[in-house]
């Protein structure tokens, strides 16, 4: 089995996201998912669960060690969570998101304010 490198790890996990989101779901569009590093175990992924909830506007969040994704919900479609507050919330968690993909875009780096 050929090695993923970060890069084409991230890119194949922006085109599963991308393939799966459903364009009928207004709220769906508001959500944002994010590739991260690190996350072995279900405690992880709780680590990096309870950092996200933690961010203003976030109304839920979910994590899957196995797929290393992560996902969140904003609590108000209006007043959308920052990208660089969820990806600086998952850092201090101690976790590395490599890219996200939301209703302000894609990234592969930290987003900027």
């Amino acid at each position: 089995m050929r090695q993923l490198t970060k890069y084409s790890f991230a890119q194949t996990a922006l085109t599963i996201i991308a393939n799966s989101a459903t364009a009928d779901t207004a709220d769906q569009t508001k959500n944002t998912t994010i590739v991260v590093e690190g996350m072995h175990c279900q405690s992880c992924a709780n680590k990096v669960i309870a950092a996200l909830q933690n961010v203003p506007g976030v109304e839920a969040a979910n994590a899957d060690a196995k797929r290393g994704l992560a996902a969140t919900s904003p609590n108000d479609v209006q007043r959308l969570p920052s990208p660089r507050a969820q990806w600086e919330a998952i850092e201090q968690a101690g976790y590395t998101p490599v890219a996200m993909h939301g209703p302000f875009g894609t990234f592969k780096q930290k987003p900027g304010e």
